[in-house]
């Protein structure tokens, strides 16, 4: 008989970032393994598509977080949770997960808690009084009663522990990054088959959501920055957010009169996401803070090397591996047009960044080695029971 995992994610849409991404990964990557791997999710942050899809595989999908306290959706959560030999909890501060772990703590089932970053003083910070009241009284418990404490890097489980203290049960197992699906020219090419008057530009990416969190509106500045000695450089934002923030972008690159040099293609996926990456000649991530940063590694993956700022949770192997350069938040728009204006004028190191950032990629975040490393941990885990 399979062994039956079930992960409780308080949201799986695209537009809630990396964990649904992680999530899938990892129910795919448990069901290839004979595992039984089953999901409960909210309608938070679905759209009326995802939450078909979610339904059609077999997902359980509560109306909202709230609703699972009470009544019959309740009792549906308690059914999912008693079926399962393990939870793979994902997330904090969400009702679903504490509930899901209150349940699984009275019926002696272990779980496994992932936080994505949520551990981090940064995270912390938001919301700061109401999130420490609900950890005195709610999520202490949560965290305590875990069987282990799953972080991505080593920088997440040091910033965590500098918050919490010890955590004796942590384990880290990095992410993963999708490859390329073709060839890197091949991919190239196509992207600028669809966007002709980029060709030959020196072309920075930003892929991600458009978020203060990650600061996108201060890379106008940055192009502005390096447009003496790059006049034809050219920013491309492939991602999509709150409509007045992305005006907010918009009007800043207006005011610094830049033009057709910054570029807003919005959400990209499948094919049109790896030859904007293809194409790429940099990859930036300005944030404040990122647990993980997929899309990072998904650059590495395609050969990009990255400027990123040190709140970036995988900056100390991308620095180690020579595969990008990691700033600073301290005058962050000049270090930025720096790295930039220092890559883009050195040919040979940012080719030889570019065959860096694959072998780091290659050897460090790879779905095929996450999802081995997770099942492990799920048999040392039940081996205890």
């Amino acid at each position: 008989m399979s062994r039956h995992v079930l992960h409780v994610v308080p949201y799986l849409g695209e537009a809630a970032g990396g964990p649904p991404v992680v999530v899938q990964r990892l129910v795919e990557g448990a069901r290839a393994a004979g595992w039984q791997a089953d999901i409960v999710t909210s309608c938070d942050l679905l759209s009326g598509g995802e939450k078909q899809a979610l339904l059609e595989s077999g997902a359980t999908v509560m109306p909202s977080q709230l609703s699972a306290l009470v009544g019959q959706e309740a009792q549906r959560l308690k059914e999912a949770v008693h079926d399962a030999d393990l939870l793979h909890c994902h997330t904090l501060w969400s009702p679903l997960v504490s509930r899901s772990a209150a349940l699984a703590r009275n019926s002696g089932i272990p779980y496994i808690l992932a936080p994505h970053g949520m551990l981090d003083p940064y995270s912390f910070s938001q919301r700061r009084l109401k999130k420490r009241l609900y950890l005195e009284s709610v999520e202490r418990r949560t965290i305590n009663a875990a069987a282990r404490i799953m972080f991505t890097t080593y920088e997440e489980k040091l910033l965590a522990e500098n918050t919490f203290g010890l955590i004796s049960n942590a384990v880290v197992v990095p992410l993963g990054a999708d490859r390329l699906p073709n060839n890197r020219q091949v991919l190239r090419d196509r992207f600028f088959d669809k966007h002709r008057d980029l060709r030959g530009r020196p072309l920075l990416l930003f892929m991600g959501r458009l978020h203060p969190k990650k600061r996108p509106e201060i890379l106008p500045d940055v192009i502005s920055a390096i447009q003496s000695d790059f006049p034809e450089a050219t920013l491309i934002f492939a991602g999509t957010g709150e409509e007045s923030f992305v005006e907010q972008i918009k009007q800043r690159a207006h005011r610094l009169s830049l033009g057709d040099k910054v570029r807003f293609l919005g959400h990209l996926s499948g094919e049109a996401k790896f030859s904007a990456l293809a194409a790429a000649d940099l990859f930036l991530l300005p944030s404040r803070q990122e647990n993980f940063g997929i899309a990072v590694a998904e650059a590495l993956q395609a050969g990009v090397p990255v400027i990123l700022t040190k709140s970036v949770n995988i900056w100390r192997e991308i620095e180690n591996a020579e595969a990008g350069i990691a700033v600073t938040d301290d005058d962050l728009i000049q270090k930025l047009a720096g790295a930039i204006t220092t890559l883009l004028t050195d040919d040979e190191r940012r080719t030889t960044m570019s065959h860096n950032a694959q072998r780091l990629a290659s050897e460090a975040f790879s779905w095929d080695t996450c999802c081995r490393r997770t099942l492990e941990i799920y048999e040392d885990v039940l081996a205890q029971v």
